[in-house]
């Protein structure tokens, strides 16, 4: 039988959006102001790298934007391994 908190699992999901911004604030400290990104400023980091054509291929649907949503939302479900399958 396991003891303390080896066997305990996170009871939130992790915030997907706060990891991303803050490995893009070590990458680009410069494209940072006042702690929020200014894209402007990331444009300018990425300068050769970054288009502003319109068209482009991508996939869309019905509720796409409502997903993205969901996804980045934090939630206190959690999913429990069935170590006995």
């Amino acid at each position: 039988m396991a003891t303390g908190d080896e066997t305990r699992l996170p009871l939130t999901s992790p915030d997907v959006n706060s990891a991303r911004l803050d490995r893009l604030r070590e990458i680009f400290p410069e494209a940072f102001t006042e702690g929020k990104i200014d894209f402007e400023k990331f444009q300018q980091v990425l300068s050769g790298d970054v288009t502003e054509a319109a068209e482009r291929y991508g996939l869309s649907w019905t509720g796409k934007s409502e997903a993205i949503k969901n996804i980045q939302t934090l939630t206190t479900g959690t999913l429990l391994p069935a170590r006995d399958e």
